[in-house]
């Protein structure tokens, strides 16, 4: 039914994608779960997601930031109420997806690890908007820096991005990837 709608480059970036993430170890039934529940979301949605899968499959040097899709919440990411190991897409009316980002092409001392950031989507697919998932029970005051930066990121791109007819997932992405800036906390 489908199979027309499809490139031959965008079959293969979910094959290496599955390859990579889902059929490797540690292998993790959540893993599975996970990307099957990617694969059954609607197609417009679908293609944002595999542009984020070309990115980590296939990182872009001109951005400032790499990214790597979690199929399961990491353990210490952001605090929301599922526990890690746990499914980290979710797709009914609003769709839940958790990114890692690392800082790419600064010089950096050899004992000094790249700054890098959990990121937990929340995508409303009704309205088509994206913002961080917040923090289950909400508490004030306890966003760290780099949830401030994102907040701020993806608001102010909910303000210009005003296309309804193009998927908002792999802009705000892009985004992100390529004028988030995290002040460095010493």
């Amino acid at each position: 039914d489908y199979q027309d709608q499809w490139t031959n480059e965008e079959i293969q970036i979910l094959e290496k994608f599955f390859d990579l993430k889902v059929a490797s170890p540690p292998y993790k039934v959540n893993a599975l779960t996970a990307f099957c529940r990617l694969l059954g979301a609607p197609a417009c949605i679908l293609r944002d997601c595999l542009q984020i899968m070309r990115l980590e499959l296939m990182p872009d040097r001109n951005l400032k930031w790499s990214v790597q899709w979690c199929l399961t919440i990491p353990p210490g990411a952001h605090p929301i109420s599922a526990p890690a190991g746990t499914p980290a897409v979710v797709v009914k009316s609003k769709m839940i997806i958790m990114l890692m980002l690392t800082r790419i092409g600064l010089m950096l001392s050899s004992n000094t690890e790249p700054q890098s950031v959990i990121v937990p989507l929340l995508y409303d697919i009704n309205a088509n908007t994206i913002q961080l998932v917040e923090a289950r029970p909400p508490a004030p005051h306890t966003q760290t820096p780099a949830q401030m930066a994102i907040v701020s990121m993806l608001r102010r791109f909910a303000e210009l991005h005003q296309n309804p007819t193009e998927c908002a997932i792999f802009p705000s992405v892009r985004e992100l990837m390529t004028n988030l800036v995290i002040p460095i906390q010493q």
